[in-house]
């Protein structure tokens, strides 16, 4: 069936539109409080972004386990996934980043410069939960 085909990728980004949205309303957020409107700091940004991408990944690591790639405990293996959740997430960041500094180091609105970065972190969490994290011991649910 052309769903299921399609049934991980869409769930991903269902999923993942609603960690953004939590991401992207946190960093705003941040942003908003320390009184910026324009020219930020590297410190505050990466202050914004941490805080944005940890409020999104508090809920990730459930529901992509879950839903996304339907995995169930076994043997101790939610402690390693999780690890392996946290580095992806970390390279996540770390590239985040460095694409929003870059960004607003050429002058663009902070407050913009986190859209365009949403489809590189999507790809990367992505491929990362697929491959590194979540791979094997698949339980196939309905």
């Amino acid at each position: 069936m052309m769903v299921n085909k399609y049934r991980q990728p869409l769930l991903f980004c269902l999923i993942g539109g609603m960690n953004t949205a939590v991401d992207y309303a946190v960093y705003s957020a941040v942003l908003f409080l320390s009184g910026t409107r324009g020219d930020v700091s590297a410190i505050l940004l990466l202050i914004a972004q941490v805080c944005g991408i940890a409020a999104g990944v508090a809920n990730s690591f459930g529901m992509n386990r879950w839903f996304t790639f339907r995995h169930e405990a076994k043997g101790g293996t939610t402690g390693i996934q999780l690890i392996r959740f946290l580095l992806v997430n970390a390279l996540t960041l770390t590239l985040s980043y460095a694409a929003l500094w870059a960004l607003t180091r050429q002058g663009v609105n902070p407050y913009l410069a986190k859209v365009p970065v949403v489809p590189l972190t999507m790809l990367v969490n992505y491929f990362g939960y697929k491959l590194f994290v979540f791979k094997g011991n698949r339980h196939d649910r309905p």
